[in-house]
């Protein structure tokens, strides 16, 4: 009796399996975000928190001059540089921005210039939108170049909503992606430093001025050079009901 029970729950796991393969759920793991740490990021008027655990954002001042972040501060395999090859992917979603300076990438706690990534930028036309673009640390390491992400700022800025988005740096300095339909390519310059010393990923606010206007601004479902993964609900589903069979199996070897 015990065998027939264990033989219908076995192959009701296998079911289980293919109605995932055929279902195309992703059986994906996506980062954690859940270490991640604040620096003002709540200081009002920000108000950007870790709102699950693969998941961040809330609301940002437009403007900040003194540094905020919210930030994996332990990266594995990090710190990185210049000759590393960094990529990230996952979903944004923003509204109500009109003239926001932020970063999204890896960055060098020590010298905020040092970092790779993406940025936002005033939208052009002017309104409510974000102008996208590449960042990277100039060659001198005091100071930061930015790349639209499109031909022409018209086409790197992108009305409020929700966007897919994909990066890849090559370790070269050569950045390739996509936000939403557009796809790009970008080139910068080898710093004479490239001991970048990144060993942060996450949020950055820094300017040269304080903006206390404000706008909503969300990332989830992220993967990242550096990261810990998370697993989704239905691969952990799928391997507790497996890994008894697996036992089961071991014992029926013996």
């Amino acid at each position: 009796m015990k065998k027939h029970w264990f033989h219908l729950a076995l192959r009701g796991c296998l079911a289980l399996v293919a109605l995932q393969l055929l279902s195309g759920v992703s059986l994906a793991a996506f980062a954690s975000l859940s270490d991640w740490v604040g620096v003002d990021n709540t200081a009002s008027p920000n108000n950007y928190v870790v709102t699950s655990p693969t998941s961040a954002g809330g609301t940002f001042a437009e403007r900040r001059l003194n540094a905020a972040s919210l930030a994996d501060q332990t990266l594995v395999g990090g710190p990185f540089d210049w000759n590393t090859p960094l990529s990230m992917s996952g979903t944004v979603q923003f509204s109500g921005v009109v003239d926001a300076v932020m970063f999204l990438g890896w960055y060098d706690s020590t010298n905020l210039n040092e970092r790779i990534g993406l940025g936002v930028a005033n939208p052009v036309p002017a309104g409510a939108r974000i102008r996208w673009q590449t960042q990277s640390g100039n060659v001198a390491g005091n100071g930061v170049v930015s790349q639209n992400l499109g031909a022409t700022t018209t086409l790197s800025t992108f009305a409020a909503g929700t966007y897919a988005f994909t990066f890849d740096y090559n370790g070269a300095g050569n950045m390739t992606g996509t936000f939403g339909s557009l796809a790009w390519a970008k080139n910068y310059a080898a710093p004479t430093n490239q001991d970048l010393n990144m060993d942060r990923f996450g949020f950055l606010q820094k300017s040269t001025s304080d903006d206390n206007a404000t706008y909503t601004l969300n990332i989830s479902n992220i993967n990242y050079t550096g990261q810990n993964q998370i697993p989704e609900p239905s691969a952990l589903a799928l391997a507790g009901c497996l890994l008894p069979a697996g036992a089961w199996l071991r014992r029926r070897a013996r």
